[in-house]
């Protein structure tokens, strides 16, 4: 029996596998450069033991004023670092998100929200893929 199913349907590349035919974004729109300026401090605060304070400070922007699957996926990759650093960035896990992290990182996914977790190896796949095309 011959299948009719598109590699596309699943998120597969026929010239690139698992990663994106497109490059990941590097940034999103102005509005949320906010979000992408924490992102590139976030890794000296975690060192540091300073991450829960540096996003404390997080602006709860709305994500419905994204426009498309490459600035959900970039809004996800960040917000996800941010939940999760939040999370276990200091001498002791946290039990809770804060809402200025977990309210936009849950509608970030837009109507079908994957789970609000780093998915497997999705974005460190595509942050190797943006490295390798530079």
């Amino acid at each position: 029996m011959t299948s009719s199913v598109s590699p596309a349907e699943y998120g597969v590349s026929e010239s690139n596998g698992f990663l994106p035919d497109a490059a990941p974004l590097t940034q999103l729109p102005g509005r949320f450069a906010e979000w992408d300026a924490i992102g590139s401090v976030l890794p000296k605060h975690l060192a540091a033991g300073r991450a829960r304070e540096l996003l404390s400070n997080v602006a709860p922007l709305d994500p419905g004023a994204l426009t498309g699957q490459a600035e959900r996926e970039r809004a996800m990759l960040l917000l996800s670092y941010f939940g999760h650093a939040h999370i276990f960035g200091g001498d002791v896990p946290a039990n809770v998100c804060p809402a200025n992290i977990a309210v936009p990182w849950h509608k970030a996914g837009g109507p079908h929200p994957p789970a609000p977790a780093v998915g497997g190896c999705n974005p460190p796949l595509r942050e190797l893929e943006g490295a390798l095309t530079h």
